[in-house]
């Protein structure tokens, strides 16, 4: 008798297209993943991966365009004279996101360098400094660090109008770090409270689905079974 894995051999091997570009997640990969559930708990295992919002380079690059575009639409002229900068310590994912920034916009060559800085720099503007920060990151999910680590900044220098690019983030938290903080912030995708996945108002999954789920995140060991300040309730 074929069990789950067998039956839907067709329906991963389709799934696993959509992470083609990147190599880590395969047919093999993602079977290897199926099975640590048990037989009954593997179809609903099978449709949460089937909503992973996947952002491979391609669509990481078009989002970064898009954030340029936001922010000369928001700034104007004014983008010639800002400094762009990441958000966050250095080697976190504002690092690699400033670099993608660049190579997606065309501002790699040695005519931007002057837009481009490090953080560690804003401590010489001084306190009169009124002009334009960029800065960029991947994603807000509770907000927090976005909130701390821009306050840290507002501190320095109080008078400079802040502006936060960001290729997606929860519209309660985003709504969140505007309030607390007084910047700008552009995203590309917003997500709803309904996205979350253990959210009473996500209808996709039902409460049963739900409690099997989460039962498998407790069993991790984890710390933080349900994401960073639980940002998936």
């Amino acid at each position: 008798m074929p069990n789950f894995l067998d039956e839907h051999d067709g329906e991963i091997e389709t799934l696993a297209q959509t992470f083609i570009t990147f190599p880590n997640v395969t047919k093999g990969k993602i079977f290897t993943w199926l099975r640590q559930f048990e037989e009954e708990h593997k179809p609903v295992a099978l449709k949460l991966l089937k909503e992973v919002i996947f952002y491979d380079s391609a669509k990481i690059l078009g989002c970064c365009i898009d954030l340029y575009s936001q922010a000369r639409r928001q700034l104007g002229e004014e983008i010639s004279k800002s400094w762009i900068l990441a958000l966050g310590n250095a080697g976190k994912s504002g690092d690699e996101m400033l670099h993608k920034f660049r190579q997606a916009n065309n501002l790699h060559t040695r005519n931007f360098d002057h837009l481009f800085k490090y953080k560690s720099e804003i401590a010489s503007l001084g306190d009169s400094f009124s002009g334009n920060l960029i800065f960029i990151d991947d994603f807000i999910g509770s907000g927090r660090q976005a909130t701390t680590s821009l306050l840290d900044i507002t501190a320095v220098v109080p008078k400079a109008k802040i502006t936060l690019l960001v290729l997606a983030g929860y519209e309660d938290a985003v709504r969140t770090v505007v309030n607390e903080t007084g910047c700008t912030i552009l995203p590309v995708n917003l997500f709803s409270e309904s996205s979350k996945l253990f959210s009473d108002r996500n209808t996709l999954f039902n409460s049963e689905e739900k409690g099997i789920l989460k039962n498998y995140c407790q069993r991790t060991g984890s710390k933080i079974p349900y994401g960073y300040h639980d940002t998936s309730t």
